[in-house]
């Protein structure tokens, strides 16, 4: 299926221009030159190698960001039409999934109850069976004529049936969902945060905990401990572009 009218191309691979490439050499080759920094003489030639680094390098960055605007543009416009086009269709997704697990579940319950049907009828002719199996025994050790005989035939006729009914119960298929082809319902977890820190009390290896640099940089000082964490001050120099 052809989902975008125009064509999005893009080349295989990006290279650097010679321009820039010999550029960036002759700056790394300046910074090598710059060993040591023992006198002023030294600092300022390294400070100035250093400048000039930072400048191509905020270049370089600028460069970049610039190139890859259209990109991320054009891959948002992207994203946003596909997201548009198939809308409809995700939504009709969705309301289908939901009518056939409201009746699967509707078929869990139907299922439930036959089987809780089942049990009890097969107690029930289990009972059955033996009060007929007590009838026939008794029938059987007091029959002196005609009609006890009768009475004794009708018992076991009564007994048999109860076997067959049972022995039909016993050997019939168990309920079965009617099931879709092509489609699988299943239990998944559903979940919701109440309280963040009862959970991370609870069960720490479902939370995320990291450090944020940014806060840490704003507030914190080696004068003012924090507990689990090593604060210390250290000199950086910073170079400024030209």
């Amino acid at each position: 299926m052809k989902l975008i009218k125009q064509e999005i191309t893009l080349p295989p691979l990006f290279g650097v221009t010679e321009e820039a490439e010999s550029s960036r050499n002759d700056l790394v080759l300046r910074a090598v030159t710059n060993a040591i920094v023992t006198n002023p003489v030294e600092q300022n030639s390294a400070v100035d190698a250093a400048r000039d680094i930072r400048g191509m390098l905020r270049d370089v960055e600028d460069t970049r960001t610039a190139l890859k605007k259209p990109l991320l543009d054009a891959g948002r416009l992207l994203d946003s039409l596909a997201k548009d086009f198939t809308a409809p269709l995700s939504a009709e997704l969705g309301r289908i999934e939901r009518l056939v697990t409201d009746f699967q579940q509707v078929e869990d319950r139907r299922v439930a109850l036959a089987e809780q049907q089942r049990r009890e009828d097969y107690e029930r002719l289990a009972v059955e069976r033996l009060a007929a199996e007590d009838m026939a025994r008794a029938a059987s050790a007091s029959m002196q004529n005609e009609s006890d005989l009768d009475r004794a035939l009708w018992v076991e006729l009564k007994m048999l049936r109860a076997n067959e009914t049972l022995q039909a119960l016993i050997t019939a298929p168990p309920p079965e969902k009617a099931r879709a082809t092509g489609a699988s319902t299943r239990r998944v977890v559903r979940w919701e945060v109440l309280d963040v820190r009862a959970l991370y009390a609870a069960r720490p290896e479902l939370c995320t905990l990291e450090a944020k640099a940014s806060a840490i940089n704003a507030t914190c000082f080696p004068e003012m401990p924090v507990a689990g964490l090593r604060l210390w001050w250290e000199d950086k120099t910073t170079i400024r572009r030209a």
